[in-house]
């Protein structure tokens, strides 16, 4: 929603990861995690940024993602493997989307077209096994991916269970924590609550003007 994107923080997956993937780098990219880690809020963030920084030429709501274009790509989202559609299982819709990833050389795989899947590690893992037969070389590449965090063959494993969300990363003096909390509590936000009767007495805003004091704050 609106306030969603207004306290959005962008992070490194933002800052290299996005233009890399609108340049068309990747056959596949695969972000796991827990539930919350932002998996979601991410490729929807890339959607946005596609039509910011390359021409938009389509633009196609999918049952769990998007297919969009640019003049130079396609690119297909999930928003969450683990998830069935509608009549499809959650299997069937794995195999659908992986479907151009199939065998046992990466190299006949096709280009001109980048897949995106935010998908829980364990799922994704036990999918893979179980149709080990289908899809070899994919299954070797994400392995190779989670252990490591390489890419190799267009195709990149974002592991964001090792992600630090209190320390200071690349290109970030400050934490990804930090960066939130400073955002959540802009004044911007609270102005609102001037004209409440209980902002004397409302502990919602009183930590928000903790946080926005440049003492007490950090």
């Amino acid at each position: 929603d609106e306030l969603g994107r207004r306290t959005y923080v962008p992070t490194l997956l933002d800052d290299k990861l996005i233009p890399e993937v609108i340049a068309g780098k990747f056959r596949l990219v695969v972000i796991t995690g827990n539930a919350g880690d932002g998996k979601t809020a991410f490729l929807q963030q890339l959607e946005i940024e596609a039509g910011t920084q390359a021409q938009l030429v389509s633009n196609q709501a999918l049952a769990n993602g998007r297919r969009f274009a640019t003049t130079q790509h396609t690119f297909v989202t999930n928003y969450d493997g683990s998830q069935d559609e509608d009549t499809q299982s959650n299997d069937d819709v794995l195999r659908d989307f992986f479907a151009p990833f199939q065998g046992d050389d990466a190299a006949v795989w096709p280009d001109g077209e980048t897949r995106l899947i935010a998908i829980n590690e364990g799922r994704l893992v036990d999918f893979l096994q179980a149709e080990r037969s289908r899809f070899g070389a994919l299954m070797q590449l994400v392995e190779e991916g989670l252990e490591t965090g390489a890419d190799g063959r267009g195709v990149a494993v974002i592991n964001l269970n090792l992600r630090s969300v209190v320390a200071g990363g690349i290109g970030h003096t400050d934490s990804i924590l930090e960066r939130q909390a400073r955002l959540l509590t802009s004044p911007k936000f609270w102005q609102a609550c001037d004209a409440c009767d209980l902002k004397d007495r409302c502990y919602a805003r009183h930590n928000a003007h903790t946080f926005q004091d440049g003492t007490a704050g950090p």
